[in-house]
């Protein structure tokens, strides 16, 4: 019996939490390793904009003056973020916690790494997977509405270039003459090999913006990654940052993932088949004799509406959260209220049934 009370009490109370879609976080001295700021689901036409202020990090980090002696490392960590489609680095982070995944950009995962380049000012961006055609701008102004995927597209691979080496149009003495004469230089592109940073004393700054076209949908996590305070690097203090961001994720029409767009409507819909339920129940009451009414009869009305309360302000929360980003604390609060009424009624109900 207690075990199909239980179920009935899941089906009954889903637990889900709306969260904001719009994130303001300030970090002051943390060492933490891995910090998972967002994950969110994009449909075609969604956008990610990141704008990063007051990143600080030790002195001795970024100072040219400082030896590697005086670091007191035998190698130098890396720091920064990653944005990756699926849980490979999300699970990578909890699976092997003694392994900085900011450093796994050989595992051909589909993610974008960020890392800090402080001697450049600047964040080196290296892409794998199906991140390369990820067009990166400084503002969501400044990027196309169609990404131009020649632009992006992957480096030749390995067979190309012996192709390229075995036609018979190799170069000559001339050639490379001109080549050794006039060596060609290899410029990096801001926002496609390197996202510049501002630097205002010893803190810096930056702002990233993306949208997602076909074929670039899914769920992605960005998280920020501190390798200094892994022991293979040797480390001998904790690493602790300051830095503060604000993140704006939202699909087409909407700051809810593309998993979660229906929701609000549904929440609603189903709001309204139990008030229509409890109405045809109380209907029936009304049209029944007395002595066929008992007390669990009027607990069931209470608790179908209930239930449809609750069910309406979820839909409410949800749909501030599509529209604003956000929660508005009013219905949140009247949600969270109504939702542990409709869990205590239940235990109520089952505990006068066993008596």
């Amino acid at each position: 019996m207690r075990k199909w009370i239980v179920v009935l009490i899941a089906l009954i109370v889903p637990v889900t939490f709306v969260g904001s879609k719009i994130h303001h976080l300030a970090l002051r001295n943390d060492a933490r390793r891995n910090i998972l700021l967002t994950t969110f689901g994009y449909s075609k036409g969604g956008t990610f904009i990141l704008k990063l202020y007051n990143f600080t990090v030790p002195a001795e980090l970024v100072s040219p003056d400082v030896t590697r002696e005086q670091r007191n490392t035998d190698r130098f960590g890396v720091i920064g973020f990653t944005l990756s489609r699926g849980k490979d680095i999300l699970n990578g982070v909890r699976s092997k916690p003694h392994v900085c995944q900011l450093s796994q950009f050989d595992q051909d995962f589909d993610a974008l790494f960020f890392v800090f380049n402080f001697t450049e000012n600047s964040l080196k961006v290296i892409r794998t997977g199906s991140a390369y055609d990820l067009q990166l701008c400084k503002n969501l102004e400044s990027c196309p509405d169609k990404v131009e995927r020649t632009s992006l597209e992957a480096p030749p691979r390995d067979d190309d270039k012996l192709s390229v080496k075995g036609s018979p149009h190799t170069s000559g003495f001339f050639d490379k003459l001109h080549d050794i004469l006039f060596p060609t230089i290899t410029t990096k592109i801001p926002y496609k090999d390197y996202i510049p940073l501002n630097l205002s004393g010893d803190q810096y700054s930056t702002s990233i913006a993306l949208r997602f076209e076909e074929g670039q949908q899914g769920s992605y996590s960005f998280i920020y990654h501190n390798c200094f305070n892994y022991r293979a690097h040797g480390y001998s203090n904790q690493v602790a940052v300051h830095f503060t961001v604000d993140i704006v994720e939202r699909n087409p029409g909407s700051y809810l993932p593309a998993g979660d767009i229906a929701k609000p409507k549904l929440y609603l819909y189903m709001a309204a088949i139990f008030a229509v339920a409890a109405c045809v129940w109380i209907r029936n009451m009304c049209h029944s004799s007395s002595g066929t009414i008992y007390k669990v009869h009027h607990l069931m009305t209470a608790l179908v509406i209930l239930k449809s309360l609750s069910l309406f302000f979820h839909g409410i929360n949800y749909y501030f959260v599509s529209v604003y980003g956000h929660q508005r604390e009013i219905w949140a609060v009247i949600y969270y209220i109504t939702h542990l009424y409709l869990f205590i009624y239940i235990l109520l109900q089952y505990g006068w049934n066993f008596v």
